[in-house]
């Protein structure tokens, strides 16, 4: 598949009737934080520590968010306007196990509340924290201590992001987001008893086993190969499991494994080297002949997609580990521990002259998979992938009709979902139309479609052209709801109306009726 730059869909939200906001912004840098030594800190952002280099702080899910950078009286501020979800993503995973408080300091002129969690790898977000409340016009301090989400049950050896929620309508200023210890007393005992074995090998992958013990209650391992060197945290004296990824296939590695305790000591057992050589490679997916006309493509070597910032790296909670791999000289995602993936367009993909979707998929071990394209509202509806055959590639063409509650018309994303922990390959993932000869023919014999066909409230009206009328008829034929028309799409409330059957009938302004029958819940 052709490997796309990630991308952070980012959408500045504008007032209606024309009012723009004037933003409101802090006349004085943030509160100056204590000086702490180096062991005792972990900083994400701030001017006053050492950061954690390469921190994504601009990212999220569909948001609305503009994101930035500013200098509030010389001090280096991340600047959110119209924020209703966003991401702070760690380059490496972060063990927090040494540290104690979580620490941000939070500027906003109109806002009384926003919500933080932090994600782990293996246990993702559990408990969200208020950071409440907020004085307006002047910064506000948090010191949160890391046991409210440990008593959750969250492992915050293998953070990987902090998610900030608010409303949507709100401006907000952030410094000094950082982790810290309050203990003054100074460790010099190094961890001891290392070991590492190889574990699962794949072609492009070995999982390494490591443990080690040391009095904090945390260790940090240093995997290094060639001329790199991977990082990760763990818990004393238990098994942590590490991937070493995109690896080439058939290739003999030598893995050089050293142990640190939180303030840097290094074990006084290691380094322990660990051999692997990785399997043959896997064959590669079928190339698709379908032609290229009739196709919407999200990820294919043989299509050019549909759009060109498409991020199949999303951070949506989920355990699974997204890597491109090559596969016998094609290009393929690969998704281990896999619990579900998403995939983001990056742009609304109108897919309602497509009947089918496509997707190849290399199964290693999984024993249920389904998907589903994904659009506003309602969100999602997952369709099985049946059979799987396992060490083999899987080609499955799935009917767009199966996807009951899904709008084809405006697709914003795409999910993968697994039964936990398993291994896939993924590739040739397209929309498709095989029963008309275009595209165009295909919109002229359906110009309107009414979704989800069973509706509890909102149902979606979407035309070819511009809608003059909507009139919702009962089964007696009795009009119940006229729409004056004006749009070529429109979400129409339905809550209004008792249970039961209905009629929709669409009039476009060039005199064209079409009539679809729907079920209010």
């Amino acid at each position: 598949m052709k490997k796309f730059t990630r991308f952070v869909f980012l959408m500045a939200m504008v007032a209606a009737c024309g009012n723009v906001r004037v933003f409101a912004q802090p006349t004085v840098a943030a509160p100056v934080p204590p000086i702490y030594p180096p062991a005792k800190v972990i900083s994400i952002h701030s001017d006053a520590f050492t950061n954690l280099p390469n921190t994504n702080f601009f990212t999220g899910e569909l948001i609305v968010t503009t994101s930035s950078e500013v200098q509030i009286a010389g001090v280096n501020t991340l600047k959110y306007i119209s924020m209703d979800t966003l991401n702070n993503v760690f380059k490496e995973t972060v063990n927090a196990l040494p540290m104690n408080y979580l620490h941000i300091d939070v500027w906003t002129d109109n806002e009384t509340s926003i919500h933080l969690i932090p994600f782990s790898r293996s246990t993702g977000g559990t408990g969200v924290f208020a950071l409440t409340p907020l004085t307006l016009n002047a910064w506000t301090s948090f010191d949160i201590p890391l046991s409210y989400f440990t008593n959750q049950g969250m492992n915050i050896s293998d953070l990987y992001k902090i998610m900030y929620t608010a409303s949507g309508n709100s401006t907000f200023y952030f410094e000094n987001i950082y982790f810290y210890n309050t203990t003054t007393t100074v460790d010099v005992s190094p961890p001891n008893t290392l070991t590492a074995v190889k574990g699962r090998v794949d072609q492009d992958a070995v999982e390494l086993l490591l443990n080690a013990t040391d009095d904090s209650g945390s260790v940090n391992y240093e995997i290094t190969y060639g001329a790199t060197t991977l990082k990760t945290g763990g818990v004393s004296g238990v098994q942590k499991s590490f991937q070493v990824t995109s690896l080439a296939a058939s290739t003999d590695y030598s893995f050089s494994i050293t142990v640190k305790d939180p303030t840097g000591n290094v074990g006084s057992s290691g380094p322990v080297v660990v051999t692997a050589t990785t399997l043959p490679p896997f064959p590669g997916a079928p190339v698709p002949s379908f032609p290229a006309s009739k196709v919407i493509s999200i990820y294919s070597d043989t299509y050019t997609p549909i759009v060109n910032s498409i991020n199949f790296n999303t951070l949506w909670g989920q355990n699974t580990i997204e890597s491109p791999v090559q596969m016998s000289g094609n290009n393929a995602l690969k998704l281990s521990n896999l619990d579900y993936q998403g995939v983001e367009f990056g742009a609304v993909v109108n897919a309602k002259t497509m009947n089918k979707v496509h997707i190849d998929v290399y199964d290693v071990d999984e024993t249920s998979l389904r998907i589903s394209p994904m659009c506003n509202c309602p969100r999602e509806h997952l369709v099985s992938l049946s059979p799987l055959n396992l060490n083999a590639w899987n080609s499955f063409d799935v009917l767009l009709t199966q996807f009951l509650t899904v709008g084809m018309p405006r697709l914003y994303e795409f999910k993968i979902a697994g039964s936990g922990g398993k291994t896939v390959y993924v590739d040739n993932l397209y929309f498709f139309n095989d029963v008309n000869s275009g595209i165009a023919t295909m919109d002229a014999i359906n110009p309107v479609t009414c979704y989800p066909s069973q509706v509890k409230d909102r149902l979606t009206v979407n035309a070819t052209s511009s809608i003059g009328q909507v009139i919702i008829r009962n089964l007696l034929g009795q009009s119940v709801k006229s729409i004056p028309g004006g749009f070529d799409e429109k979400i129409i409330d339905l809550g209004d109306l008792t249970a039961g059957n209905y009629f929709i009938t669409v009039k476009l302004v060039n005199g064209l009726l079409v009539t679809q029958k729907i079920i209010k819940l």
